[in-house]
């Protein structure tokens, strides 16, 4: 095997390990886009992004890099991008979800069904606080 190879082997090593952490990043952020739709029922986009800046600037950072504008014309397309809930199996946009949980009640009767249906792995009541 020659230097050339070698040098090209460890690069594509080191690019793939950097898409499997984006990925990992990027599957963090949904998850906590998801759980400020549940813990603020109610919320629209404007209010939706500005908690997830407030409370996850950590991991917008780690999904979309240190650019503001970036950061912003990635977060409103995750607006429009799918997320899958493992406690519900069901998946709609961050939007549909919004809407879905426009308020206490409606989150509430998300709670019962997950739990009712045995699907919700996590804590329930520690998820509503």
């Amino acid at each position: 095997m020659t230097n050339e190879e070698r040098s090209f082997g460890k690069m594509a090593l080191l690019a793939a390990a950097l898409n499997q952490l984006q990925d990992e990043s990027m599957d963090e952020l949904k998850h906590a886009a998801f759980e400020v739709l549940l813990l603020h029922p109610g919320c629209d986009l404007r209010r939706w992004y500005a908690i997830l800046c407030e409370q996850h600037s950590a991991e917008l950072t780690d999904a979309f890099g240190k650019s503001p504008a970036a950061t912003n014309n990635e977060i409103c397309k995750l607006w429009e991008t799918p997320y899958e809930d493992t406690a519900s199996g069901l998946e709609y946009t961050f939007e549909i979800w919004a809407q879905c949980f426009c308020n206490e009640a409606a989150v509430q009767m998300y709670y019962d069904m997950v739990s009712k249906n045995g699907t919700d792995k996590r804590n329930v009541s520690a998820s509503k606080n």
